[in-house]
């Protein structure tokens, strides 16, 4: 089983959205990352049910304007 505990590389973070057939809103966020032994890894962090589209848009509104930030090393 994958643990955050002893990542020694770099992770990346991934929100997902659906939506169910009764138009019920999910977000998931799950860390992904490559082992040492070059082994791909993933850990659900959490999910959470949203009641209306509107919430979900005010969750991301601010991660897009976050996202055009380009990222420098």
């Amino acid at each position: 089983m994958a643990t955050l505990e002893k990542v020694s590389s770099k992770v990346s973070i991934i929100l997902d959205f659906w939506s169910s057939y009764e138009q019920i809103f999910y977000m998931s966020v799950t860390c992904q990352w490559i082992d040492e032994n070059w082994s791909f890894q993933q850990v659900l962090l959490g999910y959470v049910k949203y009641l209306t589209l509107v919430v979900v848009l005010r969750f991301i509104i601010p991660w897009k304007r976050f996202s055009d930030v380009q990222h420098r090393e």
